[in-house]
């Protein structure tokens, strides 16, 4: 499938995207090709005291064509991104995904134990954003 550049500018996907009023949890309509986005917000998440958070997807597993978390300090001056699984001990930030939810872990021990700037309640800690066949 093509990208058509004056497809997606009529469809106002970008307005959707940054319109202010829209809060937590977003699910789009599809784009011109042929997917949609759902962002949702993490919400609360003390990295200090808990090392993972889930959230439910309620999308078909093999529709899923991209995903990625981002997360940020209390601050809302640093953005970091998940990768996907563990790959080695040294990995500091994860996410699992199954038929249901999408799972966001921190290393026991790594950079956000004890860390200051990762330990607010009351505060979207992120993002999981998803692109998914519609």
């Amino acid at each position: 499938m093509s990208f058509i550049k004056s497809k997606w500018q009529g469809s106002k996907f970008e307005e959707k995207l940054k319109d202010e009023s829209v809060n937590g949890d977003m699910d789009t309509t599809a784009t011109p090709i042929g997917l949609s986005l759902k962002i949702m917000e993490i919400g609360d998440w003390d990295m200090d005291t808990v090392i993972g958070v889930s959230k439910l997807h309620n999308l078909e597993m093999e529709k899923i064509r991209i995903l990625t978390v981002c997360i940020r300090d209390d601050i809302n001056n640093n953005l970091q991104w998940a990768k996907p699984i563990q790959v080695n001990p040294v990995d500091e930030l994860w996410y699992e995904i199954d038929n249901s939810s999408v799972y966001v872990y921190r290393k026991i021990g790594g950079v956000y134990d004890a860390n200051p700037l990762f330990d607010s309640i009351g505060y979207n800690r992120g993002w999981i954003t998803i692109l998914y066949e519609a």
